[in-house]
């Protein structure tokens, strides 16, 4: 019995002992605000928190420019009640010491941001080979900046109005302009820079800018997700963000809302990718290539998207070149090569291409614009139960050829477009030339290679040329090549109506 009692007292003995010893490493709370016992600034209480630690942030402003290398969990008491702001980013969630990062964000407004550098010191997306100051000509992340490896969660919360503009630019080592190299500067995710795995439920990230100043290049004005990150988005909207590009350096814009780089994730469920832009105003010859595209999501080579009971609506190009040609397309959602999409129960509309170049007769080019609601060109496409309604495409130029493709759908993908149950209607194609020739294919659907349609309406679409010579193709659907594209075309169509559509033509207009 005495031998027992000491086993029990010694055994107790080491159990306080090692609770004493643990208690460091327990989870806990603290506050940040104006309450008894909280911390005034957030970073101050980040920096004391351990792994597991909870950060309760109250009502008010606090500033920006903190840096979260731990796995915490930071709770605001609202979107409009808390408010982080300023910085640039406004945060960074960066490696923690055991490596991977994982950080949930609930209840929080973060806004201000204003970014003019690389703060995770590399290339970007869609920078085919950093040359030589890269890092000082590139500005990413004007809201949040989430590291590799990094997972973080964003719930109830909102990220607006940042920026990321670069001051500075770098000989391009790709692009030659009659002056020798190009200028380079890149913007990319105004409102958040993602390289890991990024959730957002229930958070609006809207109002946010990449580009701006001397930028050559933007990327992903509401999010940039990097090569190979994960972006899922439930319940959420990403509106109103932009990409912008300006004389004398303007050469690319992409990704109004968002941009998912090469071998990226998406997963979107009853969210709304809305009123995005991509605006190009440039001042570039013919030999220079120029183009703007995906106002609302650019899905890059060899990414994966599962689009569900979602919207793309209401989303913008706009592209001006005064000195050339160019290429500007995907006005709701674009799809390059090696990739895959399925698109379920959600609507595709009122999304828009506009553009207007110079084409000289020295020069003509060809002047594209293409694509007022989806470029596909992944290996595989599935549309079922989706609406494609008032979409439009207008090419403008004052000479040369002003080629329009599709009001609502270009697809070319490799392995076949397969649209079931769905609706193609009242969308739009129109070129116009005031010297030259206008070309258009498709109002509604172009097909460039394989596409199967079933129980698919395609009515009330309109194919439109204005110019001294014209010709339209398809004021419904065009199956066939255009300009720059030759693979073997065939359309198989069943149990569908291909109604009251119309091409326009007006000759020496």
């Amino acid at each position: 019995m005495t031998r027992l009692l000491a086993v029990g007292a010694i055994g107790g003995f080491l159990g306080v002992m090692a609770g004493c010893g643990g208690s460091h490493n327990a989870a806990r709370t603290t506050c940040v605000g104006s309450g008894n016992g909280c911390t005034r600034s957030l970073q101050a209480a980040i920096d004391a928190a351990h792994d597991g630690d909870t950060i309760k942030v109250g009502r008010g402003e606090f500033a920006g420019g903190i840096t979260i290398a731990k796995s915490v969990r930071i709770m605001g008491a609202g979107a409009g009640r808390s408010i982080v702001r300023g910085g640039g980013p406004v945060m960074t969630v960066a490696r923690g010491s055991g490596g991977a990062s994982t950080v949930s964000i609930v209840g929080l407004t973060i806004t201000g941001g204003v970014t003019r550098t690389d703060p995770a010191r590399t290339c970007g997306a869609d920078v085919p080979s950093c040359g030589p100051g890269y890092l000082r000509a590139t500005a990413l992340g004007g809201g949040i900046e989430i590291a590799p490896r990094a997972t973080v969660t964003i719930r109830d919360s909102v990220v607006a109005r940042n920026r990321a503009t670069p001051t500075v630019t770098v000989p391009s080592v790709s692009a030659d302009c009659p002056s020798g190299p190009c200028a380079f500067a890149q913007g990319g995710g105004g409102g958040i820079d993602n390289w890991g795995r990024l959730t957002l439920q229930d958070t609006a990230v809207r109002d946010n800018q990449a580009g701006g100043g001397v930028t050559a290049q933007a990327d992903g004005g509401g999010v940039l997700n990097e090569a190979g990150s994960r972006l899922t988005l439930e319940s959420s909207t990403v509106e109103g963000n932009r990409v912008v590009v300006r004389k004398p350096n303007a050469r690319f814009a992409a990704g109004g809302g968002i941009f998912l780089g090469e071998g990226g994730t998406l997963s979107m469920h009853r969210s709304t990718v809305g009123r995005n832009r991509a605006d190009l105003t440039a001042a570039m010859p013919a030999s220079v290539d120029v183009n703007a595209q995906s106002a609302g999501i650019l899905l890059a080579a060899g990414s994966r998207a599962t689009i569900r009971d979602s919207a793309i609506s209401s989303n913008a190009v706009t592209g001006t070149n005064s000195d050339g040609a160019g290429t500007f397309c995907r006005g709701g959602l674009g799809v390059d090569d090696n990739s895959s999409v399925v698109l379920s129960g959600s609507t595709i509309s009122h999304n828009r291409v506009s553009a207007t170049a110079r084409a000289t007769p020295r020069e003509p080019g060809a002047f594209l614009a293409c694509a007022g609601a989806l470029d596909l060109f992944p290996d595989t496409v599935r549309i079922t139960k989706t609406r494609i309604v008032g979409n439009s495409v207008r090419a403008r130029t004052s000479s040369g050829t002003a080629l329009a493709v599709a009001g609502a759908i270009s697809a070319v993908a490799a392995n076949g477009t397969r649209i079931a149950d769905s609706l193609i209607s009242r969308n739009r194609a129109s070129a116009v030339s005031a010297r030259g020739s206008a070309m258009v294919y498709a109002g509604g659907l172009h097909n460039g290679h394989v596409t199967r349609l079933r129980r698919v309406t395609v009515s009330r679409n309109v194919a439109s040329a204005h110019g001294r010579k014209t010709l339209t193709r398809g004021g419904g659907i065009y199956n066939g090549l255009v300009p720059g594209l030759d693979f073997p075309v065939k359309l198989d169509i069943a149990h569908s109506v291909v109604a009251h559509n119309r091409p326009d033509q007006c000759y020496g207009c």
